[in-house]
């Protein structure tokens, strides 16, 4: 039997028929719980795997097969959905509901029905973000850094965009949105920001935007999504700070700013390299 996927977000249905080159794992094992081999397929359904053009052309396939094959949630032990590189990038459940695969979602609680579980929270703060930033321009000075709320929509979003590069193969995908602001004091203001972006790569994401009267751009560095994702949903604090050297980083946010976190609630990114 397959790993209850619901311990994993589902993937954003917008994203579902965005075209692609995937394979799809079908197969079956015996139930042990009606005395039958888990070690064997069920007798008569033979493994099988398919190529599909979109993830819910994959879900649609996986049904049809539990269907006319008779296969209950004990038997169902495919679903894996490959990208042409041969990595996995998606789990169709036996309700075929399409999640981020184990391996590279956030770990959520189970529920039985296959079902993604609610979250009350979903409306409100999980933390927030510091992330060191810093101007493409050797003579642009006085920023230091982007802060923002994350909930676990947020989350979601971040796993959705990054599972689009994954699945595409994309390098990078840049959609409107920036920090809930630039730091320190009134630096946002002063530079006249215009094209706030949130950029995804299949491993990290990072903030930009452009100064109006000015040629060079702002970024925030390149964060890990696993280790934000993990760090945001298992980390007791409620306040992040991300950069090259975090408690320096929060040493110069404290001169500006009343924080009431506590000095380990930081991660040192592991990809420090300026974009």
């Amino acid at each position: 039997m397959q790993t209850n996927p619901s311990d994993n977000i589902a993937i954003e249905d917008s994203i579902l028929d965005v075209p692609g080159y995937y394979l799809v794992q079908l197969s079956s094992r015996g139930n042990p719980d009606f005395g039958q081999d888990p070690d064997r397929e069920v007798f008569g359904v033979a493994d099988q795997q398919a190529q599909v053009g979109s993830l819910r052309e994959a879900s649609i396939l996986c049904r049809a097969y539990i269907s006319e094959n008779g296969l209950g949630y004990g038997n169902w032990t495919g679903g894996q959905i490959f990208n042409r590189a041969g990595r996995q990038v998606a789990q169709i459940s036996y309700n075929g509901g399409v999640w981020h695969p184990v391996e590279a979602g956030i770990q959520q609680q189970s529920r039985p029905d296959g079902k993604a579980p609610s979250h009350g929270a979903d409306a409100k703060s999980l933390v927030t973000v510091y992330i060191e930033a810093y101007a493409v321009n050797d003579y642009a000075d006085g920023l230091d850094y982007a802060k923002t709320e994350m909930d676990e929509a947020y989350l979601k979003r971040l796993r959705s965009l990054q599972a689009l590069c994954i699945t595409n193969g994309l390098a990078e995908c840049r959609v409107d949105g920036g920090p809930d602001a630039w730091g320190p004091g009134d630096i946002e203001n002063n530079l006249c920001l215009t094209t706030p972006q949130l950029i995804v790569t299949p491993t990290d994401f990072w903030f930009c935007d452009q100064p109006k009267h000015a040629s060079y751009i702002i970024e925030t560095r390149g964060t890990s999504i696993d280790e934000l994702c993990d760090l945001a949903r298992n980390s007791e604090h409620k306040v992040l700070f991300l950069g090259n050297d975090p408690t320096q980083l929060r040493d110069r946010i404290a001169e500006h700013e009343d924080l009431a976190a506590e000095p380990d609630d930081q991660m040192r990114l592991s990809s420090p390299s300026i974009f």
